[in-house]
C-alpha cells in the first residue's frame, strides 16, 4: 500500500471514528426529552396536592389559584398519554436509526481495515 493510501486510509477512519462520535453523543441525548416530560408530569399532577397543603397551613390567599391548579391538571391530563406515545415513539426512531449507523460504520471500518479499496462507501453515511 502507497503512502497515499495510507493517509487516505487514516483520514477516512478518522472521519469516521468522528462520526461514531457524534452518533454517541446523540444518543446519549435521547433521553433528555423523555425526562424533562416526566418531570413536566410530576409537576402537573402533583399540583392539587402541594396546593391543597398550603391551604391547610392556612394559606388563603389568591383563591384565584385552586381553579388555575385545576385547569392545569385537566389540560395536562388529557394530552399527557398523547405527549408520552409521541416521545416514546421518536426515541425508539431514533434508538433504531443509530444502532443502523453504527452497524454501517462498523462494516465500513471493517472494510477500511482489510484493504478494501473503493473507500467510496464513506458516503453511504450522508
Amino acid at each position: 500500500m502507497s503512502n497515499e493510501e495510507d493517509a487516505e486510509k487514516e483520514r477516512l477512519l478518522a472521519e469516521i471514528n468522528s462520526i461514531e462520535s457524534e452518533v454517541n453523543s446523540i444518543e446519549a441525548r435521547l433521553d433528555e426529552p423523555f425526562k424533562t416530560f416526566s418531570y413536566i408530569d410530576s409537576m402537573s399532577t402533583s399540583l392539587p396536592a402541594r396546593l391543597k397543603a398550603i391551604r391547610d397551613r392556612g394559606y388563603i390567599f389568591k383563591a384565584y389559584l385552586d381553579k388555575q391548579v385545576s385547569e392545569i391538571f385537566d389540560k395536562w391530563s388529557k394530552v399527557r398519554e398523547d405527549y408520552k406515545n409521541r416521545i416514546d415513539y421518536m426515541i425508539r426512531d431514533y434508538r433504531f436509526k443509530i444502532a443502523g449507523l453504527k452497524d454501517r460504520c462498523r462494516d465500513i471500518r471493517r472494510n477500511i481495515e482489510d484493504g478494501y479499496k473503493p473507500y467510496t462507501q464513506l458516503s453511504l453515511l450522508r
